[in-house]
């Protein structure tokens, strides 16, 4: 947000919504891939990733277009610039198209669905995963935190609590209510 901000504050700049797209980069976004909704994310920042780029796709006529030689000229372009990545890969896989990018030294990354995520060997062998049986969902996984510590448990251990299902403990024991004046927001549905 710091920038942002600043950005304000100096220069009256009200930021406004940009969707995928990155001032620093273009093309920046996320592209359709083989498959049913599939898609593969790339990031260009400078010149040489944008060479490296044409290099994988083929240097197609088009990459030499006047409208795509720099960055001020691909920013104004994006839509068509956009379009044309879409293109080329809507003709692969995401993994191909990251591993493509990737080995070209191009910013690239697979957008995962939560099957992919459920899936996904690194997270498997972590493991990142906990099912716990929810009484009103059934089977549910939950996510263990991104780092695992020696001295602390993996977690979570429990299903997250229902509505209102713990009141009488956080209200009687964490807020210190008597049982009497519990009883009486109860009755008057102040609580639930």
């Amino acid at each position: 947000m710091a920038p942002i901000l600043l950005d304000y504050k100096v220069n009256g700049k009200v930021a406004g919504r940009n969707a995928n797209r990155d001032p620093y980069a273009s093309p920046h976004g996320a592209y359709p891939c083989k498959g049913d909704d599939h898609w593969c994310v790339l990031s260009v920042h400078s010149e040489s990733e944008w060479k490296a780029l044409c290099s994988v796709i083929g240097n197609p006529g088009w990459t030499g277009d006047t409208k795509f030689s720099s960055h001020e000229s691909r920013k104004a372009n994006e839509d068509d610039l956009d379009r044309r990545i879409g293109e080329w890969t809507i003709g692969f896989t995401a993994q191909e198209v990251m591993e493509k990018l990737q080995s070209a030294g191009v910013r690239a990354g697979i957008v995962n669905t939560m099957k992919d995520v459920y899936s996904d060997p690194q997270l498997s062998q972590r493991p990142q995963w906990v099912e716990l049986e929810h009484p009103e969902i059934g089977r549910m996984h939950y996510q263990r935190p991104p780092f695992l510590l020696t001295k602390t448990p993996p977690g979570p251990s429990k299903r997250d609590p229902l509505l209102a299902e713990n009141n009488e403990y956080f209200y009687r024991e964490l807020l210190g209510l008597s049982e009497q004046e519990y009883s009486q927001l109860v009755a008057a549905e102040v609580i639930y």
